[in-house]
């Protein structure tokens, strides 16, 4: 859906706030360029008028074609203003030298560096990043030990140029739905030995500053909590007996079904969102050697299932989300989320 100018400010501004807050760490795509992408959706092109964000139903997000399109508009600025051998920077009230000096999300990129040497065996980290098309920002981070006599090439900073086939089989890992893939697609397109694999995954987001989001039929029956016919209007505030409940509720199994997460968590709170409440999720997942044990602290996630074969190796799957909300949110999200993160500062 597409939010109208007077409803894009307060969107972007709350969305920032709350990415802010997360302080999401290593293991998620860095904050700084989200924040600059939210700043120039939400900023105004000469003669182009107000801006136009459009909201991906599922994930309360701004869709990825919004950052493919910015992306498009900086490369082509940036052969301009080099053609000209001209500088950008960042602080230039001019929208688009800004915008050339500024680093943006990627759609996809595949980075890798040297962790360390065993004789002729080296331990790599490698790091996708990718935008989706509904808005959710991931990272998927894999640590490996390659061996052989074609390891990848280093330049001096101990960087490493990843092959296609590799790059590729990381792209198809960081979309799947289970980690566990990481092991079969990756030692058997590049002849490594994958220790460890963790996704972090920026999103989704529920705001009061956006018009209840249209889903599906499918949706709308998957989200609808027991007792509550599909459809009908959501809820009022809960109180904290009531959200338990509904947090109970979510948490049996097929309760969610097909549904969002976002979807889930607008409904288990009902009407509490209130003027300017929002919550962000943010999705931790490992699976490796250094997993103590399987756990899962998500209310709409599914405990880790490994294959036999992985299992005889050590390894052990992680899933956790934390929820970053509004202040106002704080103890009303406890009750629904139990045993998530949340956090309002």
């Amino acid at each position: 859906m597409k939010l109208s100018p007077e409803e894009a400010g307060p969107y972007l501004a709350q969305l920032a706030a709350l990415v802010t807050v997360a302080r999401p760490g290593a293991l998620f795509l860095p904050p700084r360029p989200v924040l600059d992408l939210l700043a120039f959706l939400g900023r105004a092109r000469p003669r182009a008028g107000p801006p136009a964000v459009e909201v991906h139903r599922a994930s309360g997000l701004p869709v990825g074609r919004l950052l493919a399109r910015l992306l498009a508009h900086q490369q082509a600025v940036r052969a301009f203003l080099a053609s000209h051998r001209a500088k950008a920077t960042r602080a230039s009230s001019s929208y688009h030298v800004a915008l050339a000096a500024t680093e943006l999300p990627p759609v996809s990129r595949t980075s890798a560096r040297l962790m360390g040497r065993e004789g002729r065996r080296l331990r790599l980290l490698l790091a996708h990043d990718a935008t989706r098309p509904d808005g959710l920002w991931l990272r998927l981070t894999v640590q490996l030990t390659q061996a052989g006599n074609r390891p990848l090439p280093l330049d001096r900073q101990d960087q490493a140029t990843v092959p296609e086939p590799l790059a590729r089989a990381l792209a198809d890992v960081a979309a799947n739905a289970a980690l566990s893939a990481a092991w079969p697609a990756l030692e058997r397109a590049a002849g490594v030995t994958v220790h460890e694999v963790e996704r972090g995954v920026l999103g989704p987001f529920v705001s009061s500053a956006v018009p209840r989001l249209p889903r599906g039929p499918a949706e709308d029956q998957a989200a609808a909590p027991p007792g509550r016919p599909p459809g009908s209007s959501p809820p009022p505030p809960a109180q904290p007996a009531q959200a338990a409940a509904r947090g109970r509720a979510l948490q049996q199994p097929g309760a969610v079904g097909g549904a969002s997460s976002v979807l889930s968590l607008a409904d288990a709170l009902g009407g509490a969102l209130g003027p300017g409440g929002g919550v962000l999720s943010l999705v931790l997942e490992r699976a490796g050697e250094s997993v103590r044990a399987a756990r899962c602290v998500d209310l709409w996630g599914h405990p880790p299932v490994l294959p036999e074969p992985l299992l005889r190796r050590g390894v052990r799957a992680f899933r956790e989300r934390r929820l970053i909300c509004t202040p106002g949110l704080e103890a009303q999200v406890k009750v629904v989320a139990p045993g998530c993160l949340v956090r309002a500062r």
